[in-house]
């Protein structure tokens, strides 16, 4: 091809918006086979007209099939979707479309069977746990139980008989109302049949392994666990429960909040206060992102853990914003006004204020019986909180009147080993030994220790008070060397617990340096005793006996002056703040020199 034929084919490929190339290969297809059909040698096979001819061509400017080529359906769909190639496009959008929308309505369409399946067996459910209740209810009626009154016990031990043979077929709902029927007895304040029905469900929720029914049923065995003086095997299993794949749905981050709460108060009995801390408040916050509104069920152990670790004030503030939701959402009867009115009233006893906290605790106690009546755990509690507080008030005998009828009921109810046993154990040992009768407070502190120890270790924190208390009794009694070694175990498990310890530890060094003097030290050691003055900043009857202790340090060590001089400080504050029945009273009367 010359130049000029270059030329030409590039302008007339421009013309129609191709380049040459792309203008050859469009030749090449219809426009050939026309060209070929009209210079066929053979008459027939060419075009039996000009007419004929122009009517190809006029075929091809269209874009329709010419008959000059026997195309196949490829060939004709192709020139379809040329002449029609806006419509084609909206019809494939169309058709895309559909198929969409038909894609969408079946997955609508199974999505609905599933709802309509998960409705029919949450009725189901429902169906046959009201089946069970209705039959257990039963016994309430005068031709069942024979006119004998029947308890809510009485309700749930028939429930727990009949459960075990019943919905066999149904075993979601047969772990279910397991689990219910154990929260049932728990709150009913008896632990033992509730284990179990508990273990039971666990098995049963295994079974069918589904990670959330497993870890509400983990949650309702640890507190039985607890109850049963188990803290040990409740904190494993809470851990266990952790460690499920739990979805992160609402109900899922419930349960996981329930959980790491249960753990943090686990931990805050074993004296672990930076993980306690952590997982409270993570389990808190998690609870509160789901419900909006701050948990006040919670709010009472974690304000127990702000009073061990020194933040008194801040479990103050938590526990009044905590009363003025709860007074604002819930009735007069509401367990959660008593709860938090008792623990206010323990903060406050923290914090020197006894006198404030003894009508909010006697408050909480008469709503409590009110609640649960009489026999209630909850109610013992109570009754031994107020103890506490008489004793702090120094009101003696009546202090020791409600910790021995708590220690009874105890040591039936739970047996002599558990935990609440010897809490109530070394309340009434505090109480004999700041009335002056050390020798009837011996055999208390001991057993507490022996049971501290068995349960927990010989470095808790309920350790380090008993050893404290048993310390403080025989040098009292003058058997220094005996209370020189339990002192020093005190010391050692304070000191174990770090900054947490400090007002422990600080409370032991002070006994210490009154054994020291009453030992008869030619040189004794004040730095300890002026460490614990460091400690105790505020102006309460604490910092008044450091005073006192440090003062009669300091004149043993030949600094007479500034002795006396702290010893006349210390027992002016005690002499506001306590009556002469108080031991911290009475040391500094006796070591005044005027």
């Amino acid at each position: 091809m010359v130049a000029g034929d270059d030329d030409q084919s590039a302008t007339l490929a421009r013309a129609r918006d191709l380049n040459p190339n792309q203008l050859g290969a469009s030749l090449r297809g219809d426009l050939d086979a026309i060209v070929l059909k009209a210079l066929r040698k053979d008459p027939q096979a060419r075009y039996a007209s000009v007419e004929a001819l122009s009517e190809d061509i006029e075929c091809y400017l269209q874009r329709r099939p010419v008959q000059a080529r026997r195309g196949n359906w490829r060939y004709r769909a192709q020139r379809f979707v040329q002449r029609h190639a806006l419509a084609v496009g909206l019809s494939l959008v169309a058709l895309s479309g559909l198929g969409l929308g038909l894609g969408l309505a079946l997955w609508q369409a199974d999505v609905a069977r599933h709802e309509r399946d998960l409705a029919r067996r949450e009725a189901l459910t429902t169906r046959r746990a009201l089946e069970f209740l209705q039959g257990l209810f039963q016994l309430a009626d005068p031709s069942e139980s024979l006119g004998k009154t029947v308890t809510a016990v009485d309700l749930l031990a028939k429930g727990s008989r009949e459960i075990r043979d019943q919905l066999v077929d149904e075993p979601a709902v047969r772990t279910r109302l397991l689990i219910a029927l154990g929260d049932a007895h728990l709150g009913l304040g008896v632990a033992e049949p509730a284990l179990p029905l508990l273990q039971t469900a666990l098995a049963d929720a295994r079974r069918l392994n589904d990670p959330m029914l497993i870890g509400t049923a983990m949650a309702s065995l640890g507190a039985a666990m607890t109850r049963q003086g188990d803290g040990l095997g409740d904190e494993a299993l809470m851990r266990q429960a952790l460690a499920l794949p739990i979805p992160t749905d609402a109900d899922g981050e419930l349960l996981r909040g329930r959980l790491e709460y249960r753990l943090a108060i686990r931990l805050l009995d074993r004296s672990e206060y930076p993980e306690s801390e952590a997982l409270f408040r993570q389990g808190m916050a998690r609870i509160q992102a789901v419900s909006g509104t701050l948990d006040p069920e919670m709010v009472v152990p974690f304000s127990s853990l702000l009073n061990a670790t020194g933040h008194a004030a801040e479990a103050e503030r938590l526990l009044r914003d905590a009363l003025v939701q709860v007074r604002a959402l819930r009735p007069v009867g509401h367990p959660s006004r008593a709860g938090l009115s008792a623990q206010l009233a323990l903060n406050l006893t923290r914090q020197g204020r006894a006198v404030e906290a003894e009508p909010l605790l006697r408050e909480a106690l008469i709503a409590k019986i009110a609640i649960y009546g009489p026999d209630h755990s909850s109610v013992d509690i109570t009754r031994q909180n107020l103890a506490k507080i008489l004793s702090d008030l120094g009101r003696w005998k009546e202090s020791e009147v409600l910790n021995r009828e708590v220690l009874a009921r105890f040591e039936q109810s739970l047996g002599a080993d558990h935990p609440s046993v010897a809490a109530s154990q070394a309340s009434l040992a505090r109480t004999l030994i700041d009335s002056g009768r050390a020798v009837e407070s011996e055999p208390y502190w001991r057993a507490a220790l022996a049971t501290a120890t068995a349960r927990f270790g010989e470095r808790d924190a309920a350790v380090g008070i008993v050893t404290l208390g048993l310390g403080r009794t025989l040098m009292e009694l003058k058997r220094y060397p005996e209370s020189a070694t339990l002192l020093a175990q005190s010391q050692a498990v304070y000191q174990g617990l770090g900054k947490n310890g400090t007002y422990g530890a600080a409370r032991v060094a002070l006994e210490q340096t009154r054994l020291q003097l009453a030992m008869a030290a030619a040189a004794p050691d004040c730095s300890a005793a002026r460490q614990a003055l460091g400690v105790f900043v505020r102006p309460d009857a604490e910092q008044a006996y450091a005073q006192t202790v440090l003062g009669v340090c300091l004149r043993a060590a030949g600094q007479a002056e500034a002795g006396n001089a702290l010893i006349a400080q210390g027992r002016s504050a005690l002499r506001e703040r306590r009556s002469t029945d108080f031991p911290e009273r009475r040391y500094a009367e006796s070591v005044a020199t005027d």
